[in-house]
């Protein structure tokens, strides 16, 4: 067994506003939750709102659809609207990006001269799944390489796009590296051409997208995260994160830990991805000891604080790895 690492040593910030928020999630009092990029903390108010939703049902039964149930794909999507730019009713609510993907793909004909979709490499894999699917209809599928596995350069991606495209996909922020792509310069090529993007987003057109029956209590649960984000603000959320990866990558570092996420503060997401061998035997360990984090084959352990997560956890966090790489797992 190896000897325990030397400490990390580094200065945590006296004030940070957004701590307050801490109380409105309940596992914060028992647990380090650095897994926010998979599934946030619940907020305390869902509870409430699926109260709410048992309630309505209890009383109101099959009145509850014309008195709110079949709008709220829409009112639920308006809460995420103010929060990306988009208007009112542009966005709707869909069980997850794979039903959403395979809605936009089947709009498309792929059967004539215009049949390229062009998706890059960081791409998630549930969306490529839906893609090379389409080849039974004709589409032609070309993904795009990242030369490293962590970033993909502009310049590739545009050149992909020409006259053939019919379909751009890109993943905003990739999951292997948590590097954001520059999409209004991909969009902005795709249109020259006439192509089209989907970027993982849930709105266009949006009632013309809606289908079957939703999924109500879903909505209920979803609407008091939304609302939170909303309360605090994307800026200063956007701010503490960038703050806070830059801090993470700094402990890595300092910790001898490969970092497999952009450095650039304009091309990272709110992810940090830390290539360390045995990397699914320390997640485990760290779940053991109420370390939330998870573990993806190719990337490694990502790590997402949120505007809830004090500096205290994230340095918790990255001495509990080393402590468990130095015993040898």
């Amino acid at each position: 067994m190896n000897s325990m690492p030397a400490p990390l040593e580094k200065a945590l910030p006296e004030n940070d506003p957004l701590l307050v928020w801490r109380k409105e999630f309940p596992i914060l009092a028992s647990t380090t939750y650095m897994i926010s990029h998979s599934l946030g903390a619940m907020p305390r108010r869902t509870a409430d709102a699926l109260q709410q939703f048992a309630n309505t049902w209890a009383t109101r039964g099959i009145r509850a659809w014309e008195e709110g149930w079949w709008d709220m794909p829409v009112t639920t999507g308006d809460l995420i609207a103010t929060l990306i730019g988009a208007g009112k009713s542009e966005v709707v609510m869909h069980q997850n990006v794979s039903i959403c993907q395979w809605i936009v793909t089947s709009c498309f004909n792929w059967s004539g001269p215009r049949n390229k979709l062009v998706t890059d490499g960081l791409n998630f894999p549930s969306n490529d799944y839906i893609y090379y699917g389409l080849e039974r209809q004709g589409a032609r599928i070309v993904s795009v390489p990242s030369p490293d596995g962590m970033t993909l350069p502009l310049e590739l991606l545009l050149d992909a796009i020409d006259e053939q495209t019919q379909l751009v996909s890109v993943s905003h922020v990739a999951f292997r590296s948590s590097y954001v792509q520059d999409l209004a310069a991909i969009t902005k090529r795709a249109h020259e051409v006439g192509a089209m993007v989907v970027a993982d987003l849930y709105q266009s057109d949006a009632m013309r997208f809606l289908n079957g029956t939703p999924n109500v209590p879903a909505m209920y649960s979803a609407q008091g995260g939304y609302e939170i984000i909303n309360e605090i603000g994307v800026e200063a959320i956007r701010a503490k994160s960038l703050r806070q990866t830059q801090f993470l990558m700094d402990l890595a570092d300092e910790a001898d830990f490969p970092v497999r996420t952009c450095r650039e503060p304009d091309r990272r997401g709110g992810v940090v991805i830390l290539d360390i061998p045995w990397g699914k035997e320390v997640t485990k360990e760290l779940a053991r000891r109420e370390i939330l984090v998870d573990y993806r084959p190719g990337a490694g352990i990502r790590i997402a604080p949120h505007f809830y997560t004090a500096d205290e956890e994230i340095l918790h966090t990255v001495e509990q790895i080393q402590g468990i790489t130095a015993a040898g797992v």
